[in-house]
């Protein structure tokens, strides 16, 4: 890890310390939707070598999110993680993302409070099965 890296993510705890400190935490919202976007401008501005290397990072940034909405009691989260429209995508570009998708799937009764729920919703038809099945598994677990 670079000196430059080091600081930014020190330079980042603190604030993000010092800006839960100021939080009123009567007045949080108590459902909260996130949209995941941008992986692939992600990739480019990191210059990551792939995709996958970006939506794993998109995905590692969700679990952290999951955590914060936890240790602020939020109760709800909605993500939208895939749209019909995205799936038109090439399958290079579609491919990778439903591979972090299951792993992703896989790993979340692990990384979260125990009780949390999840619900998986959509037109679950149009996705390959594995990532049908993940979706299952998740929902089974939680």
């Amino acid at each position: 890890m670079t000196v430059r890296r080091r600081v930014r993510d020190l330079t980042l705890r603190v604030y993000e310390e010092r800006l839960a400190r100021s939080l009123d935490r009567t007045r949080l919202p108590r459902h909260i939707g996130v949209i995941h976007d941008g992986h692939r401008r992600h990739a480019r501005a990191e210059g990551l070598p792939d995709y996958t290397a970006s939506y794993e990072a998109g995905m590692d940034k969700f679990v952290q999110f999951l955590g914060w909405c936890d240790e602020f009691a939020i109760p709800h989260v909605t993500c939208w993680l895939l749209s019909k429209e995205n799936l038109e995508r090439p399958s290079a570009e579609l491919e990778p993302y439903f591979d972090v998708l299951v792993d992703l799937f896989d790993r979340l009764p692990g990384e979260v409070r125990e009780g949390t729920g999840f619900t998986v919703m959509g037109s679950l038809d149009l996705l390959p099965d594995r990532l049908r099945s993940a979706a299952g598994r998740l929902a089974d677990r939680c």
